[in-house]
């Protein structure tokens, strides 16, 4: 399985319509007066990218992130590869752990009046 995700993953490229999905969508939440935040989730394999792989990944966040307004909120590198249960999905214990840093260092502030401006950054924000 890890051998054909990162196949895939290495040849990443938005297509048009992905982008313009998202544009819609994002369009329709400020039309609508909904903030809307991206949240890049965590990444087990995100160091195995290729890096013109991952400079494509962050290129399309950031770009959107821009473009729409929409703060980023990279968590990718949030938790570490032994937080998940099969690569793709975090443990029960890691979900939580995932779910309060969140609302701590996220959500917290929107809920407090305080919008984020994002994080356009794949490190870490704090250590897990």
């Amino acid at each position: 399985m890890r051998e054909a995700y990162l196949h895939d993953a290495d040849r990443f490229t938005p297509s048009d319509e992905s982008r313009r999905a998202v544009a819609e969508l994002l369009t329709l939440c400020r039309r609508e007066g909904i903030t809307a935040v991206l949240l890049a989730m965590p990444d087990a394999w995100l160091a195995d990218y290729e890096s013109a792989a991952r400079a494509r990944m962050d290129a399309f966040l950031s770009d959107l992130s821009r473009e729409h307004g929409a703060p980023l909120i990279d968590a990718r590198g949030w938790m570490a590869r032994d937080a998940f249960a099969d690569d793709v999905h975090l443990t029960h214990d890691a979900a939580a752990a995932f779910s309060e840093r969140l609302g701590r260092e996220v959500l917290a502030l929107y809920l407090d009046g305080r919008p984020h401006h994002g994080f356009n950054s794949a490190a870490p924000v704090a250590d897990n």
